[in-house]
């Protein structure tokens, strides 16, 4: 079979690289200048403005470190990191159709298997493609451009409505941390984003109702495997979860337990990344520690840590910890600050009541942002399909009616 996209009428298969040239971006070097007229290109797309350009359509990027194999079809003349392989299509090929091309390789399967993903311009070019004539490329282009605009379209409003229920989620908090379904008088609270709260709250540190620990520092030249426990890491808390699925391991001797564990009910709180976020650990796992980078809080006198939780959820959206300790930006959460936070503290019975009702109100929640998740999900399956079938022949897009796509 011709090898070659000349005058075609029917699909032939051939290299990538019969099609293209490729090469690879450049370092921006002294490029950069927010107020320039280009974009800068890395692999997750842009990344600042420059002055200067390097590539213009019908030009190509496709991702060849960080993000590997992503594609961006260029509109405008800008600058290409190195971070990118630039693929120049030729004259019989349409680079509308050349990306979706791209973009139903999966082309991350083609990266090398190494600590730092690779992809090479080498890879890029031996990919196997069905060629056809420039004016099929075209309205395959023209097809996928209208029902890609139309998928991405809902998952936006996908992801608007996950944002908004995750509001509801820090509304809820904060009704919940007010007394909002309390009745009798209330009072000034002293804080500007709580406001009033109930009359008979008192307002008191976060010590003084919590025990606070920081977790073990860890040390790697210490390291003897004689009392080897499975630990968790800042990474592993999440709002409301915690991953067990890659826990590493460190020393902790038995008379550490009581300071370096954790056990049912306690509250994990992340002491950098995002400080503040928080998750209770119920898990199967035991004995288990946690390091330096969380803190472990349990109640005093039966204090509820859904309550600290609650009040942690709330300031943390409202970035309450860069106002409390006057930072412009706050990188880690000490174990001072977190104990010298100020909460209202209800009755140890009420806190309960409230915190049951909190539960069930963010877990209905959950659920919600769980299934539009799974919209997102089939919705990105669904247009991968969609791309590679037209740009396969799998369909004649010229009678195919988009329409009705199963969203």
């Amino acid at each position: 079979m011709d090898d070659r996209a000349g005058d075609m009428t029917a699909a032939t298969h051939t290299r990538l690289g019969r099609l293209v040239t490729t090469r690879s971006g450049d370092m921006p070097g002294e490029v950069l200048d927010e107020a320039g007229a280009f974009d800068i290109y890395g692999a997750g797309g842009v990344m600042g403005r420059t002055n200067t350009a390097n590539v213009a359509p019908p030009d190509v990027l496709v991702g060849r470190v960080g993000t590997v194999g992503s594609v961006q079809v260029l509109a405008r003349p800008a600058w290409a990191t190195d971070n990118t392989i630039i693929v120049a299509p030729t004259l019989d090929c349409e680079s509308r159709w050349l990306g979706y091309v791209l973009i139903s390789h999966d082309l991350r399967n083609e990266a090398s298997l190494t600590a730092q993903p690779l992809l090479t311009a080498t890879a890029v070019r031996d990919i196997r493609v069905s060629v056809v004539p420039i004016e099929t490329q075209r309205r395959i282009a023209d097809f996928l451009d209208d029902q890609v605009a139309r998928i991405d379209n809902i998952i936006a409003a996908r992801h608007t409505q996950i944002g908004q229920l995750e509001h509801s989620r820090i509304d809820a908090a904060w009704r919940a941390l007010v007394g909002d379904a309390v009745e009798g008088e209330r009072k000034p609270s002293g804080t500007a984003w709580l406001g009033a709260v109930p009359a008979d709250w008192p307002f008191t540190t976060v010590h003084s109702a919590y025990d606070v620990v920081l977790g073990k520092m860890l040390d790697e030249r210490k390291f003897t495997g004689a009392y080897t426990l499975p630990y968790l890491r800042n990474t592993n808390v999440q709002w409301d979860s915690i991953t067990t699925d890659d826990l590493k391991l460190m020393d902790i001797e038995p008379k550490e337990y009581d300071r370096f564990t954790v056990r049912d009910g306690d509250l994990l709180i992340c002491e950098g990344g995002q400080p503040g976020r928080s998750a209770i650990w119920y898990g199967s796992v035991s004995p288990i520690g946690f390091q330096k980078a969380l803190h472990r809080a349990r109640g005093r006198q039966g204090n509820d840590v859904r309550w600290l939780q609650a009040f942690l959820r709330v300031a943390v959206a409202l970035s309450v910890f860069t106002i409390e300790f006057g930072q412009a930006t706050i990188g880690h959460l000490t174990g001072e600050q977190l104990r010298s936070l100020r909460l209202p503290l209800p009755p140890v019975a009420l806190q309960h009541v409230l915190a049951d009702r909190l539960e069930a109100e963010l877990s209905n929640l959950t659920d919600g942002q769980q299934l539009l998740r799974s919209s997102v999900d089939r919705s990105a399956e669904l247009k991968r399909a969609l791309i590679t079938a037209a740009v396969t022949g799998e369909f004649d897009v010229s009678t195919a009616d988009g329409s009705r796509l199963p969203i």
